[in-house]
């Protein structure tokens, strides 16, 4: 996370509050399948907004009045089917909450949608 904390952390930052899930948002399908089985062992349902960058350098920070869409880049390599066999596997090991953020568009939700 961008604080520091690993996802091992939020264990005892969350038992504080009545929460019921965990979200991570516009993460890259990577960063979710690195640490899906951390959000597994929350014991909270948990699921993600998964982005389409191309890049995300690890020092990046937004800008004020920069579009990040045009200074990350979109991937290619993340088009509908490919974000549906993504999110049905999250699902399968056991993701509550599957969708989009940036650069992930209405025909990728719309596949999803038809699947689901």
């Amino acid at each position: 996370m961008p604080s520091g904390e690993t996802i091992t952390d939020l264990k005892d930052i969350l038992s504080k509050y009545k929460i019921r899930a965990v979200i991570g948002g516009c993460i890259s399908p990577e960063i979710y399948q690195k640490v899906s089985h951390e959000l597994k062992e929350l014991n909270y349902d948990y699921g993600f907004k998964v982005n389409a960058f191309q890049n995300i350098p690890d020092d990046w920070s937004i800008m004020p009045n920069a579009n990040p869409n045009l200074s990350l880049g979109k991937r290619t390599d993340l088009d509908s089917n490919k974000f549906v066999e993504f999110c049905k596997t999250a699902i399968k090991d056991g993701a509550s909450f599957v969708g989009g953020c940036c650069e992930i568009n209405h025909n990728h939700i719309k596949a999803l949608s038809n699947e689901l």
